[in-house]
């Protein structure tokens, strides 16, 4: 309950029933929290970095998190502010010594939805109507300067 005071007195009867989404932080800034349910290739997430820093830098504030990179022991941790990606490094264990792929992503003025289908078709868990990773890695439309973005020649 929030109390308001007017003209001294407490009003008890001065409060508001919403639910907060805690993932939501104002009307444009928002986050999402990103997991996949097996280890995570190192190509696959260099194409979803690339994408999301390349092509929607203006609207991330930041990404940090750890993944499960397939074929390795340790965690990689992951750091990115705006387009500006920190070298990725892997930490020396697993928090609590268990593996798992989270990635926390900051955005502003961007659905969350559109980077978890981003990230799904980035780590090949396409949908009927959500790409694939190859779509996204050889589309001729893709963003010129991409890494993976380039069609094939």
């Amino acid at each position: 309950m929030r109390l308001t005071h007017h003209a001294g007195k407490p009003d008890e009867h001065a409060h508001h029933h919403h639910h907060h989404d805690i993932n939501r932080h104002s009307e444009r800034i928002c986050c999402v929290t990103l997991r996949a349910g097996k280890p995570v290739r190192r190509s696959q997430l260099d194409l979803f970095l690339d994408l999301m820093l390349s092509a929607h830098g203006d609207h991330v504030l930041r990404i940090k998190g750890l993944v499960d990179i397939e074929g390795g022991e340790r965690p990689l941790l992951v750091q990115a502010a705006g387009r500006r990606l920190s070298e990725p490094e892997f930490l020396p264990a697993w928090p609590d010594g268990v593996a798992g792929t989270s990635l926390v992503v900051f955005l502003d003025g961007m659905k969350p939805e559109f980077v978890e289908d981003l990230f799904a078709s980035a780590t090949n868990r396409p949908s009927i109507d959500r790409a694939d990773q190859q779509a996204l890695a050889e589309n001729p439309l893709a963003i010129g300067g991409m890494r993976f973005g380039r069609p094939k020649p």
